[in-house]
């Protein structure tokens, strides 16, 4: 879904430096080494669902990121599903599948979006998703609760069920649609947990926490 690459920032960053000191700040007007589309909002009442553009040259310390959504080139592959409306911004139109691309200096990320019917754009995550199901009586590292349940009770993923591993973590196969649904852990011997849950392609994985009865 993402397109980066790496290319020529060291030559700008140790010219000035030294063996024991090197200047290794990036430099901005080089192509990026990575564009990632984030921050991804969704509003159903007008169909628009909105993301941004960001710009990282990774080789600084700490690494420097920008806006780039404003500069970059938005396109669509098919814009009477999905249709660009501005920097950032995509209206849904008939449904189905559509591929956003945002191009900067060369780099250029793209994102499948798939329209329902009085509905936003939503991402869809082809890698999946995942979690982690913790046991809240007990400290980390030693909290991940193995062999617990999850199961997607609503949303465009709803009736998805996985199991967690030894690590605590749960799996869920791309493709994975984003957006609002709610999630249930459970496993004999804890109280169950029930929470609303807005997937997204940079959401932070949910942690579930459940409480030894």
């Amino acid at each position: 879904m993402r397109i980066w690459m790496v290319c020529s920032v060291l030559a700008a960053g140790c010219g000035g430096g030294t063996p024991t000191s090197p200047d290794r700040s990036p430099n901005t007007s080089l192509p990026p080494n990575a564009l990632l589309l984030i921050s991804w909002q969704f509003d159903f009442a007008s169909g628009t669902s909105t993301t941004r553009a960001q710009a990282d040259w990774t080789l600084g310390e700490p690494p420097i990121s920008r806006d780039v959504t404003s500069e970059a080139v938005w396109a669509s592959s098919d814009s009477t599903i999905a249709r660009i409306a501005g920097p950032g911004q995509v209206s849904s139109g008939r449904p189905g599948d559509a591929v956003i691309a945002v191009a900067f200096r060369g780099i250029t990320s793209t994102q499948l979006v798939r329209v329902y019917q009085g509905e936003s754009p939503l991402p869809v995550m082809m890698a999946g998703a995942i979690g982690h199901v913790l046991d809240g009586s007990l400290p980390p590292p030693g909290n991940r609760v193995t062999g617990a349940t999850v199961e997607i009770l609503s949303g465009h993923n709803a009736g998805r069920t996985a199991i967690t591993d030894s690590g605590g973590i749960f799996t869920f196969d791309g493709p994975f649609i984003c957006g609002p649904s709610t999630i249930r852990a459970s496993k004999v011997g804890y109280g169950e947990m029930t929470v609303p849950r807005m997937w997204c392609v940079d959401a932070p994985q949910p942690e579930l926490v459940l409480t030894p009865q």
